[in-house]
């Protein structure tokens, strides 16, 4: 399931540029904390590693600049994308979105104005590109003009999202059952991230996958790559399926 939340600011805020884990921090306080403590005691584990069945994409602000390691957020108009595999935190996030009106950042305050319902993409082939950038552990030191790039890039994408059809859908799914593509090699943007005191490279770019409805469903609703829960590897389907507004509070 995908949300599209409209939110808004009537005057200026200020949030730091590497916001992902305060946002993340935000939307994790609109969630009931026994459904978290259910996600951390291991109600997703797989190999000793807990899978998150949730991401969300970056802010897209309609007015802002840079200052000082920080954004100048102006008055108007900003979304977000928050999607899950998983019913429990569907109910969760909208019950504490609708309860708080608002998301809080530091002392950046976000309106709720809409939050519209985005359609499932029934497809077995998708074209997306990426609304936060993927993390890939395995090329950390590769870089994306690189002859490798391209290989390792995929190879890390099809491992973990036969892990995730394992941990939340209890399939096993074959390597081959999976083709992925970068559309474009020459629009892929690399960005340095800073996350819990580490660095890591993300990637902004476009990718064609086939496969399975299964995976289509996982690589939508839960992001491509590691760090999904942290607002990592939310992707957007070409052409963007329709949406519903689920309520509004539009003046």
């Amino acid at each position: 399931m995908r949300f599209k939340l409209k939110l808004t600011n009537e005057k200026e805020a200020r949030i730091k540029v590497d916001y992902c884990m305060e946002l993340a921090r935000s939307i994790n306080m609109l969630l009931d904390s026994e459904y978290l403590r259910y996600i951390e005691n291991g109600a997703y584990l797989l190999n000793r590693k807990i899978y998150k069945p949730w991401t969300f994409s970056r802010l897209f602000f309609e007015k802002y600049s840079f200052a000082n390691k920080e954004i100048r957020v102006l008055p108007g108009n900003s979304y977000l994308i928050v999607s899950t595999i998983d019913d429990n935190f569907a109910y969760y996030f909208l019950k504490g979105i609708l309860k708080e009106k608002c998301l809080k950042m530091g002392e950046a305050i976000f309106e709720l104005r809409s939050i519209s319902v985005l359609d499932q993409p029934q497809r077995k082939q998708i074209v997306c590109r990426t609304l936060s950038p993927i993390i890939i552990k395995e090329i950390r030191g590769i870089e994306h003009n690189c002859s490798e790039f391209a290989a390792y890039f995929v190879e890390g994408i099809k491992k973990n999202l036969i892990s995730k059809a394992k941990a939340f859908r209890n399939i096993s799914v074959l390597p081959e059952k999976i083709e992925i593509q970068i559309v474009n090699n020459e629009k892929i943007k690399r960005k340095i991230l800073h996350i819990k005191n580490e660095l890591y490279i993300g990637y902004d770019l476009l990718l064609k996958i086939k496969s399975i409805p299964e995976i289509i469903e996982i690589a939508y609703n839960c992001g491509l790559g590691v760090k999904n829960a942290l607002g990592f590897g939310c992707i957007e389907v070409i052409p963007p399926p329709a949406e519903r507004v689920l309520i509004s509070y539009e003046k």
